[in-house]
């Protein structure tokens, strides 16, 4: 019932692309029908460079994905930049959930897809 719902939530998406900060995202993507257009990081662990960024303007120029999912622990410079040149909007959400009960995962999962969803 969960996944419907989500589906349901991201059917009104102009698009289905989204940019991730961290290539962490991937499997949230698959489960959700979601395209990870591009990532922030060129490498896991190692910051954007300039002709990077310059990069990621030109495509989410073109492309328009819909919201940049960024760890709550990464700068936000990157994200701030993008915005500023693109007017792409950033959900600072976390890829795991804070409290390992029951539950927890499919509250996260519904807050994820809440963020996503909060600009359109």
């Amino acid at each position: 019932a969960r996944h419907e719902a989500a589906n349901a939530a991201l059917a009104g998406l102009p698009t289905r692309e989204i940019v991730t900060y961290h290539s962490s995202w991937v499997y949230f993507a698959a489960a959700t029908g979601l395209t990870v257009a591009a990532t922030v990081e060129p490498v896991p662990g190692i910051p954007p460079t300039g002709g990077h960024l310059q990069k990621l303007v030109t495509l989410v120029k073109e492309r328009r994905p819909v919201v940049l999912l960024q760890e709550p622990y990464f700068s936000d410079e990157a994200a701030g930049f993008l915005s500023r040149e693109t007017g792409l909007r950033t959900a600072r959400v976390s890829p795991s959930c804070a409290e390992p009960v029951a539950g927890s995962y499919l509250a996260h999962f519904d807050a994820v897809v809440a963020a996503i969803t909060a600009g359109r």
